[in-house]
C-alpha cells in the first residue's frame, strides 16, 4: 500500500511550496499563527527521504474528505493543491487496478500464487477502505479505517527500509556519495577552474558536497531537503536540478552502503574471496560465508565487505565448517572435547592445516559427503 502511494507521489513534481509562499500570507496575520504555519509546513518531512516526504503528505491528504477542507489543508501545510489532488486521483486509480487487475494480467498470474501475495492484497484492501472511508468489508460503520501506508512510512520500520531499498533498485544509476575532505578539495579546484567568477559548479561554499556514482561533478542537497541535518554518506536521488547557482539533488533518499551490492548489482564490482578475513561459519544462518571487497560505480568507491555463502564443493567452506564443528559452534557437546584435541579447531580453516594429515582427511570427508552446514550433517 505504501509502495502504491509512493508511486503516485513520485509520478508528479514535489508538492511542497518554497519559503516564498509565506510572503503571500495576509499582512495582518499574527506572529503566533505564522509560527504555527511554519511548523505545519515541516510536519510531513521524512528525515530519511525527501521522496517519502511527498508520500507522507499524500497519505495525510487522503484522510481529508471535504474538498474545501483539502484546500485549507494544502494552504496550511504549504502544499500545491492541484498537485496533491492529481496525486490522490492517481493513487486511487492504481489501487483500483491492483484490486481488479486487467484480465490479461490476471490470466498471466493465474498459474502462480495469484496476482499479488496475500499480505499485499490485504494491505491494498485496507488502503482502499481508508481512502473511501469504508470498513474492510465495504460497510461504512468504521469512521476512521487505518491506512497501512502510514505505518510503513514510520522511520526505522521494516516497511520504510523496504521502500528506501525499492527506490535504490529503481534508480540504481542515481546514487551519490558524500564527498570526503580530499575529494571535496578536488571538486572545489575543478569548479574554480571551470567557472568565470560565478558559482556555477559549486565554487567556494561550505555546503556539503555529493558526488554522483556515474558523473564527474559536485552536487548538493536541495535547500528544502530534510537530509541536511544528517548528511548521509550515500543517497539515491530522483533527478538533478541544475540552477544558475549550482546543481541540486531532487528527491534524495538516504541509503545504506551495505545495500548497494544487493540492490544495485550492475554497478558493483566484487573481488575474489578474501583470505583475510577467512571464511567462517555463521550459526544463525547455518552457512559458511566468504568475504569479498566490493567497489561501486565509475569512481570505484570501496564498500563494506560483502559476505557470500559458500557451498560444500568448496574446500574452504568445509574447512571453516570443520573448525566450527570441533569448537562446539555447530553442536554444543562437541565443545567439551575441544581441550582434548591435539591442535586448536581453527587450524582446519587456516592454510597450515592443509599440511596436517588428520585435518586433510576430515575436510576431504566433509567435502565428499557435501557437508558444510548443520542441516547437511543431520
Amino acid at each position: 500500500a505504501a509502495a502504491v502511494a509512493s508511486a503516485a507521489a513520485l509520478s508528479l513534481q514535489s508538492p511542497f511550496l518554497g519559503e516564498e509562499s509565506e510572503r503571500s500570507l495576509p499582512a495582518d496575520m499574527s506572529e503566533e499563527e505564522r509560527k504555527r504555519r511554519r511548523k505545519l509546513a515541516h510536519k510531513f518531512h521524512h528525515h530519511n527521504s525527501d521522496a517519502l516526504s511527498a508520500t507522507k503528505a499524500l497519505v495525510a491528504y487522503d484522510k481529508v474528505r471535504d474538498h474545501r477542507k483539502q484546500e485549507t489543508f494544502c494552504n496550511e501545510h504549504r502544499l500545491h493543491s492541484r498537485t496533491m489532488r492529481e496525486m490522490s486521483d492517481l493513487r486511487r486509480q492504481l489501487l483500483r487496478i491492483l484490486t481488479t487487475p486487467p484480465s490479461s494480467v490476471a490470466g498471466a498470474a493465474a498459474d502462480k500464487d495469484g496476482f499479488l501475495p496475500r499480505h499485499a492484497v490485504a494491505a491494498i484492501a485496507e488502503a482502499t477502505a481508508a481512502i473511501n472511508r469504508r470498513g474492510p468489508r465495504g460497510d461504512t460503520s468504521d469512521k476512521n479505517p487505518k491506512d497501512p501506508a502510514s505505518v510503513a512510512l514510520e522511520p526505522g520500520s521494516p516497511g520504510e527500509s523496504a521502500l528506501r531499498r525499492a527506490l535504490l533498485r529503481g534508480w540504481a544509476d542515481r546514487v551519490a556519495r558524500r564527498a570526503k575532505a580530499d575529494e571535496a578539495a578536488r571538486l572545489n579546484a575543478a569548479a574554480d577552474k571551470d567557472e568565470d567568477g560565478g558559482d556555477g559548479g559549486g565554487g567556494r561554499t561550505k555546503a556539503t558536497r555529493y558526488r554522483p556514482a556515474m558523473l564527474d561533478l559536485a552536487v548538493f542537497l536541495h535547500p528544502t531537503s530534510t537530509l541536511h541535518r544528517t548528511s548521509p554518506d550515500y543517497v539515491v536521488y530522483v533527478d538533478l536540478l541544475q540552477t544558475a547557482k549550482r546543481p541540486y539533488l531532487a528527491g534524495a533518499t538516504a541509503v545504506e552502503a551495505s545495500w548497494l551490492v544487493d540492490d544495485a548489482p550492475a554497478l558493483a564490482y566484487l573481488s575474489s574471496a578474501l583470505e583475510d578475513p577467512a571464511p567462517r561459519y555463521v550459526a544463525a544462518k547455518d552457512s559458511v560465508v566468504a568475504f569479498h571487497q566490493p567497489h561501486f560505480g565509475k569512481h570505484r568507491w570501496e564498500l563494506p565487505l560483502w559476505p557470500d555463502a559458500l557451498g560444500a564443493d568448496n574446500p574452504s567452506a568445509c574447512g571453516a565448517f570443520a573448525a566450527a564443528l570441533l569448537s562446539g559452534a555447530v553442536s554444543t557437546p562437541m565443545g567439551d572435547l575441544r581441550d582434548r584435541l591435539a591442535a586448536k579447531p581453527s587450524v582446519c580453516a587456516r592454510p597450515e592445516g592443509r599440511s596436517q594429515r588428520r585435518v586433510v582427511e576430515l575436510v576431504a570427508s566433509l567435502q565428499r559427503r557435501g557437508v558444510a552446514t548443520r542441516a547437511a550433517l543431520a
